[in-house]
């Protein structure tokens, strides 16, 4: 029969059983195996050995098998190979005697392999496990050594089935009573579905909620958590978000001293300042993650630093040495994931590599780049992958970017910080007035000629003017300080690249007093000058067509219902046009008070 202490261990409540069982001056086996086992999966792995050698001797051949396994996880963990090694090979050579330990031995000598990235060994060792754990009846190593099998698949490129397993795993430890090991089975297959692209519009709040949900005791889990949130804000180009939750899971880190995730970490602050364009500080921090790495065991780890060594050389046009490309295509061969090969695909150094579009979508991704940039920066955009999207267009890291998207209204803004894609649409004229700044500052009298085609009159402009300059300001924050307010007019950022349209030639205006088209003194200035492309070719083609109906503005512009009314709407609330009917019979005509003002400008 099981044990109260033995329960709550196989439960996942570490913390219950040290509080409760610390202060005891005499355990029992199942008490102090309890106990030492507790110790081990919280991280106190020296006191769990000062247990571990006090009650040693008094222990069960499966109890002591029970204290070796999680002693050996635990340090193998934080890299003390040597000793958690030592653990698993004397649960090895014990099932020799006792059958009841092989489970244990096999699951253990499983995860160690795993951890120094033999991954073909450990899968077949995790086989084992669950079958030994099967035949003996242990659900906790079965539940265990199922997760082990599935994270061993993903390695291998098998990630469909690697998933499906770890949420069997996930499954079993709730049915037996563990949630916490249930929770952080299904926060790994999280992290494998954020690391390859599913869900690009939902994986970051998910993985969001799954830290906030996490158990306090799995630090572990938090500490993998917060390294590939920090991935996904890289990817989405949101640098600030992205280094300050760095910062946050630096402690927890460092704390916990997994020098693995210490690893992940410099890597993932190299890649941040990379796409920030320090340089230096890239190179500070792949310098950092050798220092974090095990010449002996975290080949598959080293794998990744000298395929982003190899990446940054590259991008900033310096020389690889032969011997790092040699280095990689070596440990490659025995110690590289999926991901790995894939990198190396995509990089010509190899022919092929496992995967499949369901899979994988990033993977996918990256291939569609290679062959049409232009769609892939699309998808990108449509994704959230910003980051990605800078990539992709070829745009430096480091530097400050204004770039208008093909609709002529959106647009993104490129800055050290982060990039932006932009909430508000730019105006037909705001446009134009960007367009002229481009090509230097410009006075008020430059600015109005050549955007609008009138020639200036303070009197009658200078409000007007400022106001549009003040609405364009606000509708690209957070940069406004890129229009630069100069003695007699306007100017833009020379530390900015402005990627924007060609002007096109607005044709010289009539004498306003001559001209019966619109007056600038008319509110229709500000009316034409916010119209969209759509509304703006809707009200010339009102001649022909005599009105418009919500279903025939969606078929011209193939746009969705709310986009079409809401751009009627914005005609009718303009005076530009009036409305008859009333539901499905409503129509919308030009006003004949307008038709002359605005035929000459439009």
């Amino acid at each position: 029969m099981i044990s109260r202490a033995q329960r709550q261990f196989e439960s996942g409540d570490y913390q219950l059983v040290v509080r409760s069982l610390s202060p005891a001056k005499k355990l029992t086996g199942d008490e102090a195996t309890a106990l030492i086992c507790s110790l081990a999966f919280l991280g106190q792995h020296f006191e769990a050995v000062d247990y571990w050698k006090a009650y040693q001797e008094s222990l069960t051949a499966i109890q002591q098998g029970r204290c070796r396994f999680a002693l050996g996880v635990a340090f193998t963990r934080v890299s003390k190979l040597k000793v958690g090694r030592q653990f698993f090979r004397d649960n090895l050579r014990e099932s020799k005697k006792v059958r009841a330990l092989s489970a244990y031995a096999f699951q253990g000598a499983g995860f160690y392999l795993y951890f120094i990235g033999r991954f073909n060994e450990a899968h077949s060792f995790a086989k084992k496990a669950s079958l030994a754990a099967l035949k003996l009846k242990d659900n906790y190593v079965r539940f265990l050594a199922i997760d082990l099998l599935g994270h061993s698949e993903v390695q291998l490129g098998r990630r469909g089935e690697g998933l499906r397993l770890m949420k069997q795993a996930a499954k079993l430890a709730l049915t037996y009573g563990n949630k916490n090991f249930a929770a952080a089975f299904d926060v790994a297959s999280l992290i494998y579905e954020a690391e390859a692209g599913a869900r690009p519009l939902t994986i970051e709040r998910e993985l969001r909620e799954s830290l906030k949900d996490l158990s306090v005791q799995d630090s572990y889990t938090s500490g993998n958590l917060l390294l590939e949130l920090a991935r996904q804000l890289t990817l989405r180009g949101r640098w600030s978000e992205a280094k300050e939750l760095l910062s946050t899971a630096s402690s927890a880190i460092y704390n916990y001293s997994n020098r693995r995730q210490e690893f992940v970490l410099q890597v993932r602050l190299a890649e941040l300042s990379f796409c920030q364009g320090e340089h230096f500080l890239t190179e500070h921090f792949i310098q950092a993650a050798k220092r974090c790495l095990n010449v002996v065991a975290d080949k598959a780890f080293e794998v990744r630093l000298l395929g982003l060594e190899m990446k940054y050389l590259t991008e900033v046009n310096r020389k690889v040495p032969r011997a790092l490309v040699d280095r990689l295509l070596d440990f490659s061969e025995n110690h590289g994931s999926h991901i790995n090969e894939q990198i190396l695909y995509r990089q010509k150094l190899i022919s092929s590599a496992k995967t499949s579009r369901q899979d994988d979508p990033l993977h996918q991704l990256f291939l569609k780049n290679l062959r049409n940039s232009d769609l892939a920066a699309s998808e990108a955009l449509e994704l959230g992958y910003l980051g990605l999207w800078q990539r992709f267009k070829g745009l430096s890291s480091g530097a400050k970017y204004f770039v208008v998207l093909p609709d002529q209204q959106s647009f993104v803004l490129v800055t050290p910080s982060g990039n932006y894609l932009s909430e508000q649409s730019l105006s037909r004229q705001q446009l134009r007035i960007l367009q002229s700044l481009q090509t230097g500052e410009k006075t008020k009298e430059e600015l109005l000629r050549e955007v609008w085609g009138y020639e200036y009159d303070p009197a009658r402009h200078d409000s007007l003017m400022h106001s549009n300059v003040a609405k364009l300001r606000k509708a690209i924050e957070p940069v406004s300080h890129w229009i630069v307010t100069g003695e007699d007019g306007w100017a833009i950022s020379s530390e900015v690249k402005w990627l924007l349209p060609k002007l096109s030639r607005i044709s010289k205006a009539k004498p306003e007093v001559d001209s019966p088209g619109i007056s600038l003194r008319d509110d229709n200035f500000t009316q034409v000058e916010d119209l969209n492309f759509r509304q703006i070719a809707a009200l010339n083609e009102l001649e022909k067509l005599g009105m418009w109906s919500i279903s025939q503005y969606k078929s011209r512009f193939k746009v969705s219902t709310m986009t079409a009314f809401r751009d009627l709407t914005g005609l009718l609330e303009s005076h530009l046009l009036v409305k008859t009917g009333r539901a499905r019979a409503t129509r919308y005509h030009l006003a004949q008070s307008k038709t002359q003002q605005l035929g000459s400008k439009l």
